[in-house]
């Protein structure tokens, strides 16, 4: 991908939305769905697991905001909002290990037969006693993350929306899509591994949130951009819970005693990751071709 063609493209697709008038709405969208996050945080369902799940990303979508709107704050908010992030993040985030390895486990479970659908079977209802455990074991402090919402909210609150000069939103858009080329360049390349390929989805991540904001907020001509970065971050999520579970299944305790049945397990999850991987690439050219 050639820079001046990605900056013709840039200029002609990003720099060329209409940004006047959006920062209020973005503070206002954020603002409904952080009053929306509050409410759930604090009412009785918030221990499912699809409570969680939607809590998580909400704050995704904050980093990815925050990113969009960087021009607009100064460094200590930024900073600030950064640790908030990361520290609900970890709150939130100590059963989503357990719920990752019994997802992906049954994703492939279902492509196997005869003893090898026994041996993930037999582990699927290990991992479900043990996720109901450590759920009682590793409680969420909800007050800290009520705490941190309504920090958040309030930081919001106090955006300064004025007019603006100079594009910061443009800028910041901007940014993000480069980053997610520099990446996807690198990612894509066969000695690329596991650890750039999660950075590079962490960005395409950023991008999609930030396109599907200006999307939702009444911003035209960017749906098929915001459909292929969405599933191209879908398949880069998969891609990554596969290789969570790979590890942990040549990791655990118990790989001794279920010997070759583990192991067929783990060649099942290489096959599963092989088919990802191509599929990643190609909807990766895919989106590339326009640049």
């Amino acid at each position: 991908m050639k820079s001046s063609t990605t900056d013709e493209w840039v200029e002609q697709h990003l720099d060329g939305l209409d940004y006047v008038g959006l920062a209020p709405l973005i503070q206002q969208h954020v603002i409904e769905m952080l009053d929306r996050a509050l409410q759930l945080s604090q009412s009785a369902q918030r221990e499912d697991k699809e409570a969680i799940h939607d809590l998580r990303v909400v704050f995704k979508r904050l980093r990815a905001y925050w990113r969009l709107v960087r021009l607009i704050v100064g460094k200590p908010e930024f900073e600030a909002a950064d640790r908030r992030i990361k520290l609900v993040a970890k709150l939130l985030g100590g059963q989503r290990d357990q719920q990752v390895l019994l997802d992906s486990l049954s994703l492939i479970s279902v492509q196997l037969t005869g003893a090898e659908k026994a041996t993930a079977e037999q582990l699927l209802q290990q991992l479900n006693r043990s996720l109901k455990e450590s759920r009682k074991a590793l409680s969420i402090h909800w007050p800290t993350v009520i705490s941190m919402l309504q920090l958040e909210r309030s930081a919001w609150q106090n955006l300064n929306c004025e007019p603006l000069k100079n594009n910061p939103l443009q800028k910041g858009l901007r940014k993000s899509f480069k980053r997610q080329i520099e990446l996807s360049e690198k990612a894509t390349k066969k000695q690329a591994g596991s650890v750039l390929r999660h950075q590079w989805r962490k960005w395409v991540k950023h991008v999609y949130y930030q396109l599907n904001l200006l999307k939702n907020l009444g911003v035209k001509r960017q749906k098929k951009t915001v459909k292929r970065f969405d599933e191209l971050g879908e398949l880069l999520g998969l891609e990554h819970d596969l290789e969570v579970l790979k590890d942990f299944l040549e990791h655990a305790s118990f790989q001794q005693d279920s010997g070759a049945g583990i192991d067929h397990l783990i060649l099942a999850c290489d096959h599963y990751k092989e088919d990802l991987y191509k599929r990643i690439n190609r909807l990766a050219g895919r989106i590339n071709k326009v640049f």
